[in-house]
């Protein structure tokens, strides 16, 4: 049964006027509730109202974060992440001067999901930590359980997007053991965590355990209205359905799905439920409405890219061009007016030696094209590997520490670089040389590299086979150490970004670095420029030149 939120805003606006020092926040909270699970899900405009509504008439730093939350977490579903993470930013600036240390964590939580989804996984692991430093603080045991089991799903996304699907189960389920000690939103949350468990379950090709997790999350939310996390569960069920070739239920449940996704602006669920209805086409067989599903999913995604980059430009963009501009304008007010005669007479000798300077960057830029006319990688062979390992010490140095001793272990290195004589104290047999061979290849195309903790050993133990092994094939069909080859990948990847999104150009360096995944500005310039010649900002106004002189 479906339910619309139907309290008018002038009732809300009089019921929290009565006492404006003492708020009722058990009131406050069933008011919050119902705007995020019911109106939201129906009508989003009215929702928004109901938030504004609720910063408007609150008197404590408290609620107004709180209401600041519910804006953020309605334009969150709506995919507006820049709207969302600006609140979410200034919900935190109001709550971090409270002792209000339960919605400090919570608040904490959002921008990591946040960050995460706009995969800057760096900040997302910030925000992740200082929950993390804050949950001792909370003194109600009920609100610090509360809050550990929604910093515990959070990080249990952050692994599903580095597809370490067992480290991910791995925080649901403290995430479980946590919602277990609360009464607020208990079934709800647990519900999700449900959803979660059949949607990593799914992924590690275990289909019996994700359908009994995603009905465990189903009978949670039976006495719920319809919402976004329903929506996950038919939808997961309707996955696990068409892997078992069972298409009357996939269709059953993917009716069910996109029942709920029709009602809601949530763009994210719309895209997974999309996903599904391409998949279910396909399996019978029915093209003309799978290319139909198809364009629809390229319109949602194109949606989400958008709202995803203008973020990104608002946020680091116009940042450093502010930065510029008062550089430039402080440089300005330092110049001598005797220099203009001097730069005067200087002028021709820089024209000279620039005009120069870019004829030879632009013969290093058509080089590096010509070396590189096929920077697409090699297509997987067999079945796709997870190597992609985000560690709780995210600290790239540490791990290209441990690469350099575990490649000091390979007998004889030398010997391989001088040519592909296989070292005889290895032993590879025929077998397993084509194996690694064609992992690397999976491991290229499904662009496992920009993870910025992989190491040799990690990848060694992903793929079953030891350090010694994996270091003698990279270094003897690829040409490079393992950090050298890792790294040439990265920067490829970066080059095939800065080529295909031309708004990748507008970012900031730093910002490319940990895209591609380095450590830092400084070692992505330095390794960018070791591959090229250039310099990335460099690069890029090559690429822009190139782009203007192709339309003249």
């Amino acid at each position: 049964m479906k339910y619309r939120f139907g309290v008018p805003l002038l009732l809300v606006f009089c019921f929290f006027s009565i006492k404006t020092l003492a708020q009722d926040a058990e009131a406050y909270s069933t008011i919050y509730r119902k705007t995020f699970l019911e109106t939201a899900q129906t009508d989003m405009t009215k929702a928004h109202e109901i938030a504004d509504s609720l910063f408007n008439i609150s008197t404590t730093p408290q609620f107004k974060a709180k209401s600041l939350m519910l804006s953020a977490t309605l334009y969150e579903q709506q995919q507006q992440l820049e709207k969302s993470t600006r609140i979410a930013e200034q919900a935190y600036t109001i709550i971090s001067e409270t002792n209000d240390f339960s919605w400090q964590v919570r608040v904490c939580g959002f921008l990591a999901s946040q960050y995460r989804i706009l995969q800057l996984y760096k900040k997302s692991k910030i925000y992740c930590d200082r929950a993390l430093e804050l949950i001792p603080q909370i003194p109600q045991p009920e609100a610090a359980q509360s809050a550990a089991g929604l910093v515990n799903q959070e990080l249990s996304y952050y692994y599903m997007a580095a597809k370490n699907y067992q480290a991910a189960i791995r925080h649901i389920e403290v995430s479980k053991q946590s919602f277990d000690k609360v009464s607020q939103n208990k079934d709800f949350f647990q519900a999700n965590n449900e959803q979660l468990l059949g949607l990593n379950y799914y992924h590690l090709n275990q289909p019996a355990k994700a359908m009994q997790h995603y009905r465990k999350g189903l009978e949670m939310l039976k006495q719920m209205p319809d919402n976004h996390v329903r929506g996950l569960v038919y939808n997961g069920m309707s996955a696990v359905y068409i892997q078992k070739s069972d298409t009357a239920n996939a269709k059953k449940y993917l009716d069910s799905a996109n029942a709920i996704a029709g009602r809601s602006s949530y763009l994210r669920l719309k895209n997974e439920i999309l996903k599904t209805t391409q998949s279910y086409f396909l399996k019978v067989k029915d093209l003309s409405r799978f290319e139909e599903a198809r364009q629809k999913q390229d319109s949602i995604r194109e949606q989400i890219t958008q709202r995803n980059t203008r973020f990104l430009d608002s946020s680091f963009v116009e940042l450093e061009k502010t930065t510029q501009q008062a550089q430039q304008e402080n440089n300005a007010k330092n110049i001598p007016l005797a220099a203009g005669g001097l730069m005067l007479v200087a002028g021709g000798s820089y024209f000279y030696f620039y005009r120069r300077k870019q004829k030879q960057q632009h013969r290093l830029f058509t080089a590096y094209f010509e070396e590189k006319k096929q920077l697409v990688p090699t297509p997987p062979q067999s079945k796709p590997s997870h190597y992609l390992v985000y560690t709780d010490a995210d600290d790239t140095e540490e791990a290209e520490a441990k690469t350099a001793d575990a490649e000091a272990l390979v007998e004889n290195p030398a010997d391989v670089l001088t040519g592909r004589k296989q070292d005889s104290a290895l032993l590879l047999s025929e077998e397993t040389l084509q194996r690694l061979l064609n992992s690397l290849s999976e491991f290229e195309a499904q662009q496992q590299f920009t993870s910025g903790t992989i190491t040799l050993s990690q990848m060694a133990a992903q793929i079953n086979t030891n350090i010694k092994y994996l270091s003698y094939v990279i270094k003897t069909y690829k040409g490079r150490d393992f950090n050298g080859y890792i790294n040439e990948l990265r920067v490829d990847f970066m080059i095939r970004q800065l080529k295909e999104q031309p708004q990748w150009r507008s970012y900031k360096i730093s910002v490319l670095a940990e895209k591609a995944g380095f450590s830092s500005h400084g070692k992505f310039t330095t390794i960018f420029k070791g591959v090229t010649g250039l310099s990335p900002s460099v690069f890029i106004q090559h690429l822009e030149n190139e782009d203007k002189a192709s339309i003249n």
